[in-house]
C-alpha cells in the first residue's frame, strides 16, 4: 500500500464474509479514516454464508469496498 500525502485517494479491501456486515463503521477524524469491522461469530459468519448461498445473484452488502478520501 502506497500513502499520498495530497490529493485523491482509493484503496480497495477484500474483506470476504466473516464480519458483522451491520456493525461496520468509518470515522474520518483530523484527516484519517477509522474503519471498525467486528469479526463475526462462528454461527453468525455461517449464517451469513448460507443467506448469500440461497439469494440472487445480486449482493446486498458487496465483498469488496472503495475508499474515497
Amino acid at each position: 500500500m502506497r500513502e499520498r500525502r495530497v490529493g485523491k485517494y482509493n484503496r480497495n479491501l477484500r474483506l470476504g464474509s466473516k464480519f458483522e456486515h451491520d456493525k461496520v463503521k468509518a470515522v474520518v477524524k483530523n484527516g484519517v479514516l477509522t474503519l471498525s469491522i467486528p469479526k463475526a461469530t462462528e454461527n453468525k459468519a455461517s449464517s451469513c454464508r448460507s443467506r448469500r448461498h440461497i439469494s440472487s445473484k445480486k449482493r446486498s452488502m458487496p465483498d469488496r469496498f472503495l475508499l474515497l478520501i
